[in-house]
């Protein structure tokens, strides 16, 4: 046999869905030859998953409170709450031809597409049927959403995919006691932080000096080590420490409160979380400065408590930021779209677009416009007892920026239509006018800010023609 495969990966993961992708790259190196995939050791942090594949590490920046819990060959970690997260991931070697690379992204999709909705449909009700998009890192994420009940509570099952361009592949399954879609709403954003980094030396002979610098356990060293990282990163960009623990790079201030916490409790693991997070850092400050262009002009909602906190945040006078009154203590802000984050646009960005704040408003709205689905094509109608969910998206809350495309899901309920903006990828929304509707919706919203990081209003909104009231 050409190749070797760890006992991470020898299909007694315990979970279906774990045992299957086993099976399936063990069949694909097979059929490869080549020995495509090879799965090693597991290394962890409090907030941080990180799974060894052999030429790579696999790693997502994960929530506080998580604590790795092996059990038998599963890799494993359990929430505060009793979440169980299990993962598996692979990757190929480094030397592996374009024309093997290629057919082995091809054949992970068909795996998704063939093998997941089968997968969530044995764990119960499948909510949110496989869905197959593209995360910051260029990866592709098949997902899926399942509802049950164990031990007479609700229960979610959640499946999270990733192909790489370069053949990795993960799977990320997330179960636990609550409402899958809530579930889903809390942990695909994480996602977007996933990441194979390799590990093979030759592959970082750029940086050798670098990694052979023994990075600084006391608070000041370990600034400076990360400025002078930072430095050769960003190029002309400004990096100055402002104080132990905290950089200011370009117009962004880093804090290194939690990587200093990982490295004291890490330090073997130290030197390549740094790297990442440099990069990471870098490549924020470039879409910054990136100058901005007509096509990515978008709106968002955001609450007046957002805006306080950012006016406060550039010295009071809210220069870079440009919000308009809304309703229901909303605001709308023009913003720019990249592929890692939203970024605020402000009178400067006007002056290079070559617009007043006002055409700039408009062209967000009308670039949104043009670039969202048909409601009606994303929002089924609320039956009786029923609460409606958008969730996902960044811009499903600036759908209420255009009051006549709601007017069909309006009338599909019968002429009632009660929205909220619980976080800043999701609108929930029901087609009844009673206290215990209301009461129900008011519950879920509350349920969603308590638990979600991007925590958005609480306020609800009833659907005129003439525009949005609020429910008092």
């Amino acid at each position: 046999m050409p190749f070797a495969w760890s006992t991470t990966c020898q299909c007694r993961t315990g979970r279906a869905a774990h045992r299957a992708v086993c099976e399936f790259v063990w069949k694909l190196c097979s059929a490869l030859v080549a020995a495509l995939l090879l799965l090693v050791g597991t290394t962890v942090s409090a907030a941080d998953i990180r799974v060894g594949t052999g030429s790579k590490v696999f790693s997502i920046a994960w929530l506080e409170g998580f604590s790795y819990k092996p059990a038998g060959q599963s890799q494993r970690w359990v929430g505060p709450n009793g979440e169980l997260v299990i993962v598996t991931s692979a990757s190929p070697r480094l030397d592996l031809p374009a024309t093997s690379v290629a057919e082995a992204v091809e054949k992970h999709g068909a795996f998704a597409t063939s093998q997941l909705p089968s997968l969530a449909a044995a764990n119960g009700k499948v909510i949110r049927p496989l869905t197959k998009e593209q995360v910051s890192s260029g990866a592709t994420l098949y997902s899926t959403a399942t509802q049950s009940r164990q031990m007479l509570k609700e229960y979610f099952y959640l499946q999270f995919f990733l192909v790489s361009p370069h053949a990795d592949v993960a799977l990320i399954t997330v179960e636990g006691y609550g409402q899958a879609e809530i579930a889903f709403e809390r942990f695909r954003p994480l996602l977007d932080s996933a990441n194979w980094s390799t590990t093979d030396p030759g592959a970082f002979t750029d940086r050798v000096a670098d990694k052979a610098q023994t990075t600084p356990s006391d608070e000041s060293g370990f600034t400076e080590r990360v400025a002078g990282l930072l430095r050769k990163e960003v190029g002309d960009a400004p990096v100055v420490v402002a104080s132990p623990l905290t950089i200011r790079v370009g117009e962004l201030q880093a804090n290194l409160d939690r990587i200093f916490a990982f490295c004291k409790r890490n330090a073997d693991k130290c030197e390549p979380e740094v790297d990442r997070y440099v990069k990471a850092t870098a490549q924020v400050l470039r879409e910054r400065l990136a100058p901005p262009t007509r096509e990515a002009v978008r709106v968002v909602l955001r609450s007046e408590q957002y805006v306080q906190a950012a006016q406060s945040s550039v010295g009071g006078s809210g220069a870079e930021i440009q919000p308009r009154q809304f309703v229901g203590g909303l605001v709308a802000l023009p913003v720019l779209d990249s592929p890692r984050a939203l970024r605020m646009l402000g009178p400067k960005d006007n002056e290079q677009l070559g617009l007043s704040a006002q055409e700039v408003y408009e062209l967000g709205r009308s670039n949104l416009a043009r670039e969202l689905k048909p409601l009606m094509d994303v929002a089924k109608a609320a039956g009786r007892g029923q609460i409606g969910r958008l969730v996902g998206d960044s811009f499903h809350p600036s759908r209420l920026l255009f009051v006549d495309s709601w007017a069909p899901l309006a009338q599909a309920q019968g002429g009632t239509l009660i929205v909220a903006v619980p976080a800043t990828d999701a609108v929930l929304y029901i087609g009844e006018d009673s206290a215990l509707a209301i009461d129900a919706l008011r519950a879920l919203v509350m349920d969603v800010m308590a638990r979600a990081p991007n925590r958005l209003s609480s306020v609800l909104l009833r659907w005129r023609e003439s525009g949005w009231e609020v429910v008092r």
